[in-house]
Parts: C-alpha cells; structure tokens; sequence
C-alpha cells in the first residue's frame, strides 16, 4: 500500500491545458486510496441555475462583442480560482487533508465546467457571423471531457490490484488528459482567429475592462 501511494502521491500529469480553463496538474486515482469525503469549498460560486437564468435574461446578443462577451463572464464566475489551481497542483505528501481537499476541488471544478458547456451552448449566434457556433459546440463539448476525467479520478472505483493495472490506469488518463489539452490549445487559436475577425477584445482585456468599470 505505501508503495502505491507513494506512486500515487508523485505521478502528476503537468499543466496539459492552456489557462484559463487547464486541467493543472492531476494527483491521479487519490479517491482510491484515500478517504472519499468531500470537504465543504471555502469558494461559494453561483450556481449552474443562477448562471443560467441569468445568460437567459439578458439582453439579446446581436453582435460576436454582445457574444464574446456573454461567454467571457460565464468564464469569469466558473474558471479554477487561484486557490483552486494551487490546490489542484501541490503534492499530496501522504497528507490526508490535503487528499480530501484535491478531491473537493476537483468535483467542484467538474461540477463547474458543466455549467460552463452548459450555459456555452445555449449562447444564441449573433446572425451572418461565421465560425462562432462552430467555436461555441467544441467548446461546449470540451468542457464536458474535462469535467468527466475530473469526475473520473474522483469517482469511487475498486483500486487497482497490481502495479500493472495501477500504471494502466493512470497511462489511460493521461493519454485523455493530453488530449484534451491538444484540444484546448487548438481551440484557444480558433477562438483568437475569430475575435480577430470581427476585432473583439481578447478575453484577458476584456475581463480586465469589465472588472475596472464595476
């Protein structure tokens, strides 16, 4: 058991994703081998509702600004938090709090991430415009494949009997996670070719602005 969670404990699969939506690094199969108990998160974000509600009641988007700017904030309020992604990335040391945190986290960043596909593909596509519902299905569906290996790692399973099946284990997502990070850096282009095309504000100044005129 020491030896399997010592390997569990050092094994981490890198920043696979560009920020601001990276999967940071993954402490794999922690659930496994340590309590499932999730602990209460000490960030209170809104709920998928509330986000829902409230991209349904606004304003109608009628430019690619009106819909950049929409999905810019629902990535403001559900995106990793700084405390998040340090939480998510630090070694576990054979620390049970420290297990129990990782996996709070990480449910509530799958948990967020849903809402994200969510609310992304229920965004209306500002009519005459090209490539925005394109981007906005992709992005929508890769929020859902970073959620599930979130959920994955965090979903109570049966540990692996061996080392070989240990190491299969983690091999299979990592392989998933360096997928999904091909795929966001793919996508993070694709998003830039399309703000450049209708000269949108990049999301980082645009959070920046939206944040100063409050």
């Amino acid at each position: 058991m020491k030896a399997t969670i010592n390997i569990v404990k050092t094994i981490t699969f890198g920043a696979m994703l560009c920020a601001p939506l990276n999967l940071f690094a993954v402490p794999a199969f922690a659930g496994d081998y340590f309590g499932r108990s999730t602990p209460q998160q000490a960030h209170v974000q809104k709920s998928a509702s509330q986000l829902t509600t409230t991209t349904t009641h606004n304003a109608t988007i009628a430019t690619p600004a009106d819909w950049f700017a929409k999905y810019d904030e629902a990535q403001a309020k559900l995106r990793p938090s700084s405390a998040d992604r340090v939480i998510l990335s630090r070694p576990f040391n054979q620390e049970l709090e420290r297990v129990q945190s990782w996996i709070g986290t990480a449910k509530k960043v799958a948990k967020n991430y849903r809402s994200l596909s969510r609310i992304t593909a229920t965004l209306p596509v500002p009519q005459g415009t090209h490539g925005i519902k394109e981007y906005r299905d992709l992005m929508s569906e890769w929020y859902l494949d970073a959620a599930s290996i979130y959920e994955d790692l965090t979903r109570p399973c049966h540990p692996a009997r061996t080392m070989e099946e240990l190491e299969g284990q983690l091999a299979e997502i990592k392989a998933r996670a360096q997928s999904i990070g091909q795929s966001h850096a793919n996508l993070a282009s694709m998003d830039t070719n399309i703000r450049q095309k209708y000269n949108v504000t990049p999301a980082d100044d645009a959070l920046a602005q939206y944040v100063s005129e409050k």
